[in-house]
């Protein structure tokens, strides 16, 4: 959990490397925003050389990675944080 998350961010591209569990070139959406006390974090990773993620939609949030963040996220609903997120 991102204790004390601050600012804004939204990226769609491309990763090149190891992340979100495999390697190669994996495509991502990553959606964040923080205000101190209070965040939420949406992040998508796409297929990479050894596993695949049956892809992702950011308008679909069953297929996204989402999480509250902060001492109000982690409380506050909706519950929608996935386990493998939860301790970034």
């Amino acid at each position: 959990m991102s204790a004390v998350p601050a600012g804004y961010g939204r990226v769609d591209g491309y990763f090149i490397g190891i992340g979100g569990g495999d390697i190669g070139v994996l495509r991502i959406h990553y959606d964040h925003i923080g205000l101190g006390v209070w965040g939420r974090e949406r992040a998508g990773w796409g297929d990479g050389l050894f596993f695949r993620y049956g892809g992702f939609d950011p308008e679909a949030p069953e297929t996204m990675n989402c999480q509250g963040v902060g001492l109000l996220g982690f409380l506050l609903p909706p519950y929608d944080r996935r386990p493998a997120g939860a301790p970034t």
